[in-house]
């Protein structure tokens, strides 16, 4: 049994804690200056990890034969995570709660990824997945009406 269902629970634990401290942050400072740090210290930690995996596995520091277009695409995914960020941080500013922020912040990100990962890249979406991706969505509808 595969348990890339329990580090995606990790993952978005840790997406609560960007989340729920990068609000209380933007109460304290501005909106771009808590964007910038939270960049410069997500930085810091992937540099760590990264010279950590590679030096623990005695790989070489800049690998060999990297792809481009996979390079590429990591640098695009980066220059849109660094937008979400920065988007998140002037919609805190501008009033929205941590709570209901990340709800309409993971809704779109749900629903546009099943969409993209079922054209682009073939995924296959179970109709019982279907069923709860339903769900999933009706509910977030329910609660952002309020």
């Amino acid at each position: 049994m595969s348990i890339w269902w329990v580090l995606a629970i990790i993952s978005g634990i840790g997406l609560v804690g960007r989340n729920i401290l990068f609000k209380m942050s933007g109460d304290k400072i501005d909106g771009s200056v808590a964007a910038l740090v939270l960049s410069l210290s997500m930085s810091a930690i992937a540099i760590g990890y990264y010279l950590f995996q590679r030096t623990s596995a005695k790989l070489p520091l800049i690998p060999h034969d990297q792809n481009p277009q996979g390079l590429m695409l990591a640098c695009i995914a980066g220059i849109s995570l660094a937008a979400a960020n920065i988007f998140l941080a002037y919609t805190y500013k501008a009033g929205g709660g941590a709570a209901l922020t990340a709800i309409i912040q993971n809704g779109v990100s749900l629903g546009l990824t099943i969409l993209i990962g079922s054209l682009l890249l073939g995924e296959v979406v179970r109709p019982m997945q279907m069923l709860g991706i339903g769900a999933t969505i009706i509910g977030t509808f329910l609660i952002i009406r309020g």
